[in-house]
């Protein structure tokens, strides 16, 4: 029970601390910590083999009824 208080308490914090950076609250150059995500290939490889690996047992799944 502590441990889930202290998570949804860490949690609270952090949405706090995003929106009043959001909102200008910050003293920092920079309104947000967050860096554009550029995907390299291995990213899209991993993407395409999750499609291939989600839809395989569909199809089999399909074509044995």
């Amino acid at each position: 029970m502590a441990f889930a208080l202290l998570v949804h308490t860490i949690r609270d914090a952090t949405r706090t601390s995003i929106a009043m950076d959001a909102r200008g609250f910050a003293t920092a150059h920079r309104r947000t910590w967050a860096e554009p995500a550029h995907w390299s290939r291995a990213d899209v490889m991993v993407l395409v083999g999750a499609v291939v690996l989600a839809l395989v047992p569909a199809a089999i799944s399909l074509m044995s009824h």
